[in-house]
């Protein structure tokens, strides 16, 4: 297990984030989601979130979660949340 000091946990999970979206087709990504309230609500949860996991897998975990909701994969907002909470 890698820790990630607090700090550099929101930097590590956004570069995570990055990385996740850069591999994906550009046509997948919802840009006018990314432009809601819903989509910064739930970046705010889950910096947060991220200030709490010391754990690099589960900041991962967190940038795998918003990249599933930025592209429409996940079914809910609210399963992303809870997702989000349990990380």
């Amino acid at each position: 297990m890698k820790t990630i000091d607090l700090l550099h946990r929101p930097e590590f999970m956004f570069a995570e984030l990055h990385r996740e979206l850069r591999v994906l087709d550009e046509s997948s990504i919802r840009k006018d989601f990314l432009q809601s309230e819903e989509w910064l609500h739930l970046v705010g949860r889950a910096v947060a979130r991220s200030i709490q996991v010391r754990d690099s897998e589960r900041l991962r975990g967190i940038a795998r979660i918003l990249a599933g909701t930025a592209t429409g994969s996940l079914p809910s907002i609210s399963h992303a949340e809870h997702l989000i909470e349990a990380a």
